[in-house]
This record gives structure tokens, sequence and C-alpha cells, in this order.
């Protein structure tokens, strides 16, 4: 497990964040090798998914929690203890956490609701998706107790490449949106689109102009597989265990 975390950590603090127009980053072989292709052949069938409410119907999900991951068995067992530990969610924190600030003003009440003295309860919440040809995300910052999204796309070859996660530019001048609903693609510019390919990565920090979404398309058929690391400020029913990071994160 050291090993597997040393690596996963060490290709996401090599890369760069990009600032414009909201920070984010972009990661290859994130990782090692032989990891990646027995997380690929012990993939779960989409009988244990369940399936989006309309209208992403086309979007099946599986909570990858402890109790899923035992049943899934393999390396998924490995990847959940790691992705939901504190010591990955400080590592994170740790690349992207001088950002944090950037949304203090927009957060300030729900921290205030929210922490515990100096220490803000964190909720651990990743997801395996898999998304069929027909799916399309309308541009959207995330949701408010989001902070930090990290998108690993899980691909066998290149055919996905296209069905990446794409990044938007509002064409209102100074549009931002911190409570953020899916806006229709055509309000929006499309500045680029990052590559579903093996073993990458995706990483943003969620701000009010994170506008991020999936391009409609015509993808191949055979469903796209993501993972996706969503911690979220405070806890609820849709997350479990409980990390936290001191408030002077959120707030500077």
């Amino acid at each position: 497990m050291q090993k597997l975390k040393a690596h996963v950590v060490a290709r996401i603090a090599q890369a760069e964040i990009e600032a414009d127009p909201f920070p984010h980053c972009y990661v290859r072989d994130v990782f090692p090798s032989d990891t990646y292709a027995q997380m690929l052949r012990e993939l779960p069938e989409d009988r244990r998914f369940d399936t989006y409410p309309a209208p992403y119907e086309a979007r099946l999900f599986l909570n990858l929690d402890p109790g899923n991951a035992k049943a899934i068995g393999g390396m998924w067992r490995r990847i959940e203890r790691l992705v939901n530990s504190q010591d990955f969610l400080d590592a994170m924190v740790a690349k992207f956490g001088h950002l944090l600030p950037i949304s203090a003003a927009h957060r300030a009440s729900q921290i205030a609701r929210t922490a515990e003295g100096e220490s803000v309860p964190i909720g651990s919440r990743t997801m395996l998706l898999r998304d069929y040809a027909d799916f399309a995300l309308g541009p959207h910052t995330d949701a408010v107790n989001k902070f930090i999204t990290a998108i690993f796309y899980l691909p066998g070859d290149d055919r996905f490449a296209a069905f990446g996660t794409s990044i938007y530019r509002p064409k209102e001048r100074g549009f931002t949106a911190w409570r953020s609903p899916h806006f229709r693609h055509e309000k929006f510019d499309l500045l680029r689109t990052f590559s579903n390919v093996p073993n990458s990565l995706f990483v943003f920090v969620k701000t009010d102009n994170s506008f991020h979404g999936v391009e409609p398309g015509s993808y191949p058929t055979g469903g796209r597989n993501l993972m996706m690391w969503v911690p979220e400020i405070g806890t609820s029913d849709q997350t479990w265990g409980r990390l936290s990071l001191e408030r002077s994160h959120f707030t500077g």
C-alpha cells in the first residue's frame, strides 16, 4: 500500500497546476502500470451499479465505500483504502490547499456552520461511474459542499479519448455561479477537453467559475469507466467515514 500511495501522490505532486480559467491539472500514468491493469481486469459488471436519475440515465454509478469495495474484492479494496484515507486527502490538500481560500467569501457561513473548533469534518465520497454513448453534462461548477474533485479515467485503450471532461468559459463576460445548475452548452465557449486515455486524471478546485461538463457527441458504445473522488465538507447520507481538515485551509 505504501508503494502504491507513494506513486500516486508523487505523480499528482509533479503535475503543473493551470490557473485559467480556474485551478486544474491533468496527470498521466497516475497509477503503477501493473496496478492499473489489475484495476481494469477487476472492474465490476453493470449489474452491480445503480442508474442515475433522469435525465442522466446513461450514467451508472457505484459508491466505492468499504462495503462495496470488499464485495468487489481484489485491487479495488486497496484503491478504496487509499483514496478514502486521511493521508490521501492530506496529500491532495498539500497540492491544492493554497487555492481553497479563493472561495472563502462563498464558504464563510458553511464553514461556520460545520466547523468543530478549528477542525472541519470531511465526508469521504468516491464513486465508480460508467457512462454510455449518449451521456452528456452541461457546464456547471459543482455542488457547494465539494472543494476538490478528481476524475480518474479508466479506459483500456484510446477509443474513448474524446469522451473526456471539458472546461468552459461563459460567453457572458464576468458570469459566475457558486450554486450551479447544469447550464446549456451554447451559453459557453469550449476551452479544452481532457482526453479520456488510459491511466489519466483530471483534478480541479471548486470555484464560482469552475465550469466543466461533458460535450454531446458520437462516442463508442462500450461505456466509459471513471473513478470520481469528491470529498465533501460535512457529512451526509451520501458520504461515509469521517476525515477532517483545519479550518484555515478554507479561510486562509
